[in-house]
């Protein structure tokens, strides 16, 4: 098991360097009963896996949020800023042997609009340039958006991370939690009448 370390800034100030806390997006719609997923596939700007379709990732700014993080990365690499009213946190991985590099990773939906979605890849809105919106360069070569079935028939190994994995879970963790809240209320409703 690695150990938190310290190091010492050039001014003196020491940091504690620990596991990193990282945001992961799903931004996914529903168009005739099918979920789509906007996915990119990571550019030669990337430090690891290039070529490979992964969700909108990243790592948390200082003076950021969580949410403000994963808002932030989906902007930077695809130029789509979700409404953040749409933006939902699902759960939160810490298992250290699930990544390794031992990240804890928070995970979102990031409802949208299919049809819209779809307009603004056509008019390039949503588009590879990140460096123009503070990403780093060359880190999206390319974004799709995807049926659920295109994804579910793509190879695990197409995919960064475990991103393919990841899709599914977050969809399904959307789904029962958006069951069992209806679930939650109905039953409140008959008992408390």
């Amino acid at each position: 098991m690695r150990e938190n370390y310290q190091i010492t800034d050039t001014t003196g100030k020491t940091h504690w360097i620990s596991r990193a806390s990282a945001v992961a997006g799903l931004i996914t719609g529903k168009k005739n009963g099918k979920y789509y997923v906007l996915l990119e596939q990571r550019g030669p700007g990337c430090p690891d896996n290039i070529g490979k379709w992964c969700a909108v990732c990243g790592y948390l700014n200082w003076g950021e949020t969580r949410k403000d993080a994963v808002m932030r990365e989906c902007y930077e690499e695809t130029g789509y800023r979700p409404d953040p009213d749409k933006v939902i946190e699902l759960q939160t991985i810490d298992d250290p042997e699930r990544d390794p590099r031992e990240n804890i990773v928070t995970r979102y939906i990031m409802l949208a609009n299919i049809d819209d979605i779809g307009l603004k890849l056509a008019h390039e809105d949503i588009n590879k340039f990140t460096e123009k919106r503070g990403g780093e360069a060359n880190e999206v070569s390319r974004i799709v958006l995807f049926s659920i079935d295109e994804i579910d028939a793509m190879n695990p190994d197409d995919f960064a991370f475990n991103h393919k994995d990841m899709i599914f879970e977050i969809i399904k963790e959307y789904e029962m939690k958006t069951i069992s809240g209806k679930i939650k209320w109905f039953i409140k409703g008959i008992f408390n009448k």
